[in-house]
């Protein structure tokens, strides 16, 4: 019967697995970097639909309860961004207008029988804004501008951010609330 060998690792082979140790780590903590990156990215591109959403849920509810007179889009050019305003009876005398400036999505703010001297109330909703869009549906086709005294049929809302794009339409209800 032979007896196992009693001998330490050389120093070459003590070398070699030092190598090989130092290339798994490598590997392992590169690996954790790029998934910690692209969970990041993943998280902050979530968080900036979310916003959006809701930036366009806030708008589609504010035409929703626009009354007849109310609802106004306007442009500058055939190619700008429009700016919408809304006018709001109740539950307090309010318009806000709805316009980008640059890539960044405001909203002001006034009332109605505001003094002369009053400011509007401007804040800022959404930045990195690629595109903003209003349509209104009346006479079975797409109008860019409206200035009609009467409602729209619907209003077709469309925003977009980092490439995505969301769209929703809108039905007026008269100013109903349910």
């Amino acid at each position: 019967m032979t007896r196992p060998s009693t001998r330490g690792m050389t120093l070459l082979e003590l070398i070699v697995a030092l190598a090989i140790t130092l290339v798994v780590a490598t590997i392992c903590t590169q690996t954790l970097r790029h998934g910690w990156t692209a969970r990041t990215a993943l998280r902050r591109h979530a968080d900036a639909l979310a916003s959006a959403r809701a930036v366009l849920l806030g708008i589609a509810g504010e035409i929703e309860r626009a009354l007849p007179g109310e609802l106004r889009v306007a442009r500058r050019d055939s190619h700008a961004a429009p700016t919408v305003e809304i006018g709001n009876d109740a539950p307090d005398p309010v318009h806000v207008s709805y316009r980008v400036d640059v890539t960044v999505l405001r909203r002001a703010e006034w009332l109605r029988f505001a003094v002369p001297d009053h400011v509007a109330t401007e804040i800022s909703l959404l930045s990195d804004v690629r595109r903003f869009d209003v349509h209104c549906l009346a006479d079975d086709e797409w109008h860019d501008v409206w200035e009609r005294q009467s409602l729209p049929d619907a209003v077709r809302i469309t925003l977009e951010i980092e490439n995505r794009r969301l769209s929703t339409v809108v039905v007026p209800t008269l100013g109903t609330v349910s």
